[in-house]
């Protein structure tokens, strides 16, 4: 086995892994110049169409190295992304050695530090690789020593090549026999071969990929499954080259492929053994992990009459993938004929009854009363979590507002190893996705239970006029329990359609109402038709609405639609006010026109006909007989004629009124509420405030065409604009550069054009949406700082790192420079630099980039109203 290498090759996204793959193969010949294609092994469309690597594929070459002898190197192509992890670990269980690929331009990234440990802990030889040297910005220098500093491994002498033009790729290939130890094993023993990946294919059934450990394996021998005990007759053998090739025999230390007949994939576990029937191992290999779910989602198809094809899609996903776990949990038909299949994130809790029995809860409807509950056990994990020093802050703030606690804290050199005690209910919601967001990708974990632990959780429920709604109960921690029933209950009203009588929806923990939200009821006018006459007929016709309303409501069903159970997982609901606005004043208007050129003229016409036939009527009857009430009779028909009816009574007498609103948020002033506290503390969440809408220039409704300039925004104004990703939603922040600025925020400090913003220290800020939340108080550091001539308070805690994390790709990428240090950018002409005032709790152009003149509404200048606190009222700049 001396002539054989099993190797990986470890890398980032997009770091040439792939190029470098098809390079080897098409050096060692494995295919011909015409058989050659990009990303040779990535076999799937969606690897090729967005350049990565899913499934672990195999290539085994033949390679003569310049000491004349023929070596047998198995190539075993791993995924470079952090959500196929679990495919990685397979990959590299079956290798010796591993080729750590490093773009030369970019450095060391995230997903190279995860798999390359992954490598590490399982005793791969790894070999340092600097790939695209070729390239202008290329900095081998630079890259060997974040692999030193950040892997920790060294890089002294690592291999430069360029995958794209061949440079340096054989020099690798020398490397990789030299440094590379041969397999490990006895062709003479009893058979034990690792299943490293499986699938399923159509004609043949399952097919294994397999590392033969010791012995050999030949098509017709009879294999056992060492997990499951099921036996199989061998039907085929081979190696892929990456074509299938069918062999007589795999020999120890090779990878290859077995085909036996097998029809389900849960037949062939990934990190089972295979053995001999007749002559079988003793024990099963050690060492391999299962894989642990990294993304949990819940699924919910759009039309009902996909719920099949939803099914049968994961059932197709399942006999492919092993990894995948997936249960459906409730189907809901509703009067719409609507349902939808619900695959929550939900954990598994022990439930001590008042009796002493135990119950498993996993699905929140299934929760017994509170009256019967002794005590609420959640799971716990145990969470190591590995990172460089340098996020070491941030991720500690992730885990204790997690509710973890923590174990252990160790420095492995510039690696800090943590260990937390984490609900597992907070591991499964978004633990993972903050975690890479807050460490740039650098943070790795793993996982493990540890057992069922008391803790003050509840299940809240909602429901509509008093009716249960199991689909949208949760399971929280009782502190979080009213912030998430006031969030659902808020959501339920904005979409459950009006109905003719009043719904009520509520949250509530057991028979304890936590929050409550009204829908009014439709109200025909039923005095419509009265036109004076005695009160008590008005009163009378209310009355007899009202008990039918209440009748109504007794036996009445609240029609919920499908979009009110997926609004519940949505972050809310977008609607163009001023269009809707600009419509009502064009159907009022038509109405108001038609009255005053068309109806009105008829009506006077027939008031003047009425008339005239009564002045007619009046001449024929003799002088003593005639109306001593002549005038009052021509009064009332005239009045009677000109009355309008009622809908363009309506239409008619409102348009004024919305006309003079439409006019007023379209080009003097808009009122807008807080929605976020990016803004604190200038502008707290729930304060009204007032924008400008002429400051900037007028601009016509809807189109958003600017007419008429005026000036343009200076440094330190607070602007509303259109969020450059989504124009539907409204964001607040504070300019910071104007176009040409060339604006940088390093090391928490605000610089424009080469000068530093003047700041000054204030006494520490109390975050008192922590408290309104039920969490701890926090004193955040507060300063003074000047922009444009305007002074005004910000937010900045030195705890959270300087750096910008999960960066958009935006326009005008290329103006900006991100490191370590923080951001500098150069604003483009027509753009804007914005930033909040709340500098570590703000999404602003550090994430998704600059602020197009078009997309600004106006300048906020005023606080008009905030419930809680009026004595925000005011301006605030």
């Amino acid at each position: 086995m001396d002539h054989i290498r099993n190797f990986s090759i470890i890398a980032h996204i997009d770091h040439g892994k792939s190029t470098l793959a098809d390079r080897i193969i098409h050096l060692c010949g494995g295919l011909s110049d015409r058989e050659m294609e990009a990303q040779v092994l990535d076999s799937m469309d969606l690897e090729r169409e967005r350049g990565i690597t899913i499934k672990a594929q195999t290539a085994a070459l033949t390679y003569r190295a310049r000491d004349g002898r023929v070596y047998n190197l198995n190539l075993i192509d791993t995924p470079g992304h952090v959500d196929f992890s679990y495919e990685v670990s397979r990959s590299l269980s079956a290798c010796e050695g591993a080729l750590l690929v490093v773009d030369a331009s970019q450095g060391v990234e995230a997903q190279t530090v995860a798999n390359c440990y992954t490598a590490i802990e399982l005793g791969v030889e790894v070999v340092p690789v600097l790939n695209k040297i070729d390239l202008p910005a290329a900095n081998p220098d630079n890259a060997i020593a974040e692999i030193g500093d950040v892997i920790g491994i060294d890089a002294t002498d690592a291999l430069q090549c360029s995958a794209k033009t061949g440079l340096g790729v054989q020099d690798v290939l020398e490397a990789l026999i030299a440094k590379v130890p041969p397999p490990n094993g006895d062709g003479s023993a009893p058979l034990q071969a690792l299943i490293i990946d499986s699938w399923f294919d159509n004609y043949v059934g399952v097919v294994m990929l397999v590392r033969i450990v010791n012995g050999a394996l030949r098509p017709k021998d009879k294999i056992r499954m060492m997990a499951s005990g099921a036996q199989y007759p061998v039907e085929h053998v081979g190696v892929f080259t990456p074509k299938s090739q069918n062999r007589d025999t795999l020999f120890a230390g090779e990878v290859g492929f077995v085909i036996a007949g097998i029809k389900e994939l849960t037949a062939a576990k990934v990190g089972d053994t295979i053995t001999h029937a007749t002559r079988p191992a003793t024990e099963p290999l050690p060492g391999f992990k299962e894989a642990k779910p990294q993304v949990f989602a819940g699924l919910y198809p759009v039309e009902a009459n996909q719920y099949d094809a939803l099914r049968e899609s994961l059932e197709k996903l399942k006999l492919n993938d092993a990894s995948l776990q997936y249960e459906p949990e409730e189907r809901l038909e509703r009067e719409f004929g609507m349902d939808l299949i619900t695959t929550a994130p939900t954990v598994v809790y022990q439930v001590l009854m008042q009796d002493g029995s135990m119950v498993m809860v996993e699905n929140p409807a299934k929760m017994p009363e509170p009256s019967k509950i002794a005590e609420i056990r959640e799971p716990i994990v145990t969470v190591n979590l590995y990172m460089p020093q340098d996020y070491v802050g941030a991720v500690i703030t992730l885990c204790t507002s997690k509710r973890g606690n923590q174990v252990n804290m160790a420095y492995h050199g510039r690696q800090v190893q943590l260990t937390y005690e984490i609900p597992m209910a907070e591991i499964v919601l978004d633990f993972f996705d903050r975690l890479k967001s807050i460490s740039r990708g650098y943070a790795s974990m793993d996982y493990e239970f540890k057992e069922h632990r008391a803790s003050d959780v509840v299940k809240v429920d909602m429901l509509i006029n008093g009716d249960k709604v199991d689909a949208l109960s949760v399971i929280v921690h009782r502190s979080q329990s009213q912030y998430r029933g006031r969030g659902v209950a808020a959501k339920m009203r904005e979409i459950i359609p009006r109905q003719m009588y009043d719904v009520a929806i509520q949250a509530a923990i057991g028979a304890h109402i936590i929050a409550r939200e009204n829908i009014k009821a439709l109200r025909k006018n039923v005095l419509a038709k009265c036109y004076g006459g005695d009160i008590t007929r008005k009163k009378k016709l209310l009355e007899k609405q009202k008990e039918g309303k209440r009748r109504m409501k007794q036996v009445g069903s609240v029609e919920i639609p499908q979009e009110a159970f997926l609004a519940i997982l949505k972050n809310g609901i977008s609607m163009n006010f001023a269009l809707i606005l600009f419509i009502l004043v064009v159907l009022t208007g038509i109405a108001w026109v038609a009255d005053k050129l068309v109806f009105l003229p008829q009506r006077r016409r027939a008031a003047d006909a009425a008339v005239a036939e009564f002045d007619r009527q009046q001449q024929r009857v003799d002088e003593r007989f005639r109306d001593e009430n002549a005038a009052h009779v021509r009064a009332t028909l005239r009045e009677q004629r000109l009355r309008q009816p009622w809908w363009l009574e309506y239409s008619a007498s409102f348009f004024p009124v919305i006309l003079l609103v439409f006019v007023l948020r379209s080009f003097i002033v808009e009122p807008f509420k807080i929605p976020s506290g990016s803004m604190v503390p200038t502008l707290l969440v729930g304060d009204f405030i007032l924008v400008n809408k002429y400051d900037y220039g007028i601009r016509l409704p809807i189109i958003d065409k600017k007419i008429i300039s005026n000036r343009d925004p200076q440094r330190g104004d607070v602007v509303v604009f259109r969020y450059p990703k989504d124009g539907s939603i409204d964001y607040i922040k504070r300019v910071v550069g104007v176009p040409g600025d060339a604006v940088a925020y390093q090391d928490k400090h605000l610089t424009i054009n080469g000068e530093a913003v003047p700041e000054s220290p204030m006494p520490d800020y109390l975050d008192e949406d922590r408290l309104s939340m039920g969490q701890s108080a926090k004193y955040v550091r507060q300063y003074s700082e000047t922009l444009g001539g305007k002074r005004h308070a910000l937010l900045n805690d030195p705890a959270v790192p300087p750096f910008v994390i999960g960066a958009d790709d935006y326009p005008y990428r290329d103006n900006c420079h991100y490191n370590d240090r923080g951001v500098m950018c150069k604003v483009p002409p027509g753009h804007y630099f914005v930033m909040g005032d709340n500098r570590d709790n703000s999404a602003d152009s550090r994430y998704w980039g600059f602020v197009p003149d078009r997309n600004l509404v106006g300048r906020a200048f005023f606080v008009w109203l905030n419930f809680s606190n009026l004595k925000r009222v005011g301006s605030f700049e």
